[in-house]
């Protein structure tokens, strides 16, 4: 039935998978604090971003900021609100959503202009990562966007502000570039923004 040729080889490969495994794990968990690149980076590139894509993004840009301990990406599906979890130095915790929209060019393509209003940072999407950190009691949260900013939602913030403890910040494209050029300044990496 089954010859020790056989036996051999299936846990020959048993062991060899094992080892695979952990090298695997072992290179997509390195991360060396002093490793420097140099990068090409246009706001358009941003802008045609898929999603999952911007959220990547957004995880190397808070990582550079050398404010943060550890960056975690949520699962992409039931993220409970949010995308990514920073936990700084005195492991607190800040919720963060990331939403890209679609560059100008794009949103002039859109027949029903209807929709338009659902590419704007609203109350809405703040409600929602709020309610995320309330529901874990987390009480700094940052949305992240390459789209406009709703006056609602500017309210809302300054609601929270005046009757809480919660911290809710908006990053446009404009803070974007300018956390990508302070993270150059400090060295954790050769970056040329193009605009």
């Amino acid at each position: 039935m089954y010859t020790i040729k056989g036996i051999i080889i299936v846990i020959s490969l048993v062991y060899i998978t094992k080892a695979l495994v952990y090298i695997i794990d072992k290179l997509l968990k390195f991360k060396d604090e002093k490793i420097q690149f140099n990068m090409d980076v246009k706001k358009e590139s941003i802008m045609n971003m898929t999603g999952i894509e911007f959220e990547a993004f957004c995880r190397w840009l808070f990582e550079g900021t050398g404010e943060y301990r550890y960056v975690e990406i949520t699962e992409a599906r039931g993220d409970g609100g949010k995308d990514l979890i920073l936990i700084d130095k005195n492991e607190k915790k800040t919720y963060v959503e990331c939403k890209r929209f679609d560059s100008e060019e794009k949103l002039e393509k859109i027949e029903n202009k209807s929709d338009i209003k659902k590419l704007v940072i609203g109350r809405e999407i703040c409600q929602k990562l709020v309610g995320a950190m309330v529901s874990n009691n987390i009480d700094k949260g940052i949305i992240v966007t390459t789209g406009e900013v709703h006056k609602n939602a500017l309210n809302y913030i300054e609601d929270l502000k005046n009757n809480s403890s919660i911290d809710l910040q908006i990053y446009n494209m404009k803070d974007i570039l300018e956390i990508m050029e302070s993270n150059k300044a400090i060295g954790v990496y050769e970056i040329d923004v193009i605009i």
